[in-house]
């Protein structure tokens, strides 16, 4: 009886393959978003005719809602624009409307002046000869315009005129300009105006500020000792 030598392959389809397939993971870093850091725009807002800087003069980004008013020196400042070609109106009353188009950097700031007039002050369309005349109107125009605007951007109830409006009067008594207002009575002493009393009430009890300060509440004059303000004490 002859015994057969066991082969290699004979145990071939009796060994179990512990082999698996093998996973590759592969690690992608995350993006992140870019963040665009806002650029910004300033500058100031002049009228050269009149030779100063404009107050409450409006400045807008077009196609935003980015709005900024000029301050007392004329100077405005416009964050938060978008990276890019970017165009700035400026309005303000009694003068054309510019527009201007910045290219605004981002992270940056860029300076962009303003310089707003009329065609018929600057005669910038045409120029037409004329003879020599005088221009009376011009400055109470002038004044009128900033008395409307200081009016239109003010946080309350206010009444604004412009001294310039009214030219010269005689000894610069600051009473003479604001009698004609509503309600507005103007107490005289020895001819001259010597006191304001606002909506009935005395006298004594109208504070008066100039510039942001206070008055002082004591003073003697023709009609004897009051706790009012002397309009002698404002120079014009």
């Amino acid at each position: 009886m002859g015994v057969r030598t066991p082969k290699k392959n004979d145990f071939a389809m009796n060994v179990p393959n512990f082999r698996r397939p093998a996973f590759i993971t592969r690690l992608l870093p995350l993006s992140m978003p870019k963040v665009h850091a806002a650029g910004v725009v300033e500058g100031r807002v002049l009228d050269p005719i009149a030779g100063s800087y404009l107050l409450n003069a409006r400045v807008s980004a077009k196609r935003t809602d980015l709005v900024a008013l000029t301050g007392s020196t004329g100077g405005y400042r416009l964050g938060k624009l978008p990276a890019g070609r970017v165009t700035l109106r400026v309005i303000h009353p009694a003068l054309e409307e510019a527009e201007r188009v910045v290219q605004v950097v981002e992270g940056g700031a860029v300076r962009q002046d303003f310089e707003l007039t009329t065609r018929s002050r600057s005669g910038s369309v045409e120029t037409v000869q004329l003879t020599a005349f005088t221009v009376a109107a011009n400055r109470e125009m002038d004044a009128a315009a900033v008395a409307v605007n200081e009016r239109r951007h003010t946080g309350n109830v206010r009444d604004v005129i412009a001294a310039a409006a009214f030219g010269d009067v005689s000894e610069g008594n600051v009473g003479e300009f604001i009698k004609l207002m509503p309600g507005v009575a103007i107490l005289y002493a020895a001819g001259e105006a010597s006191q304001i009393s606002l909506r009935g009430f005395a006298e004594t009890q109208t504070p008066i500020t100039v510039e942001g300060n206070a008055l002082p509440r004591a003073s003697s004059s023709a009609v004897g000792a009051s706790r009012g303000i002397l309009l002698g004490q404002i120079s014009m």
